[in-house]
């Protein structure tokens, strides 16, 4: 047996799934959570307290239910304290609504989103036809228009 010198958190939580009428707002909310190098986790957790050398939250919506998880990487030692953190900002953030706490960081998300949801959309428009030989659809999805109409309703 050897000792570990790195661990890997994940904290999960049930999130939304596909169609709910707030599942854009929870992505948005995990990318202000962390979602890059100005969310809040990366922000207090790895640059001021440089707890872990990884951290992030997601959200991922299936047909029934929903994910929502923060995952860090870290070594042994400061797992505990950087699990309380966590769970702190978290918390945090989950008790006041992130639009309402900091609007411009939340529009500021959304457009960001927005603008990748449309890059994303423009290149499925040009690969779609070739995948769809290869793939068998067995349910609907949400329409890319739809998307986007949906994060422009919080923008507003």
């Amino acid at each position: 047996n050897r000792d570990l010198e790195q661990v890997h958190l994940a904290l999960g939580f049930e999130g939304l799934p596909q169609g709910h009428a707030n599942a854009h707002s929870l992505q948005v909310f995990a990318s202000v959570l962390g979602g890059g190098m100005s969310s809040r986790l990366f922000q207090e957790v790895r640059e001021i307290r440089g707890l872990c050398y990884s951290i992030s939250s997601f959200h991922m919506a299936y047909s029934d239910t929903g994910f929502f998880g923060i995952y860090a990487g870290t070594d042994d030692t400061d797992a505990p304290e950087l699990m309380q953190v966590v769970r702190a900002i978290f918390d945090a953030s989950r008790a006041v609504e992130t639009h309402r706490q900091d609007p411009a960081d939340y529009i500021r998300m959304v457009k960001k989103k927005r603008a990748k949801l449309k890059a994303a959309a423009d290149q499925f428009r040009k690969d779609a036809p070739v995948a769809s030989t290869h793939t068998n659809f067995k349910m609907a999805v949400q329409s890319l228009d739809a998307a986007l109409e949906a994060l422009d309703r919080l923008l507003q």
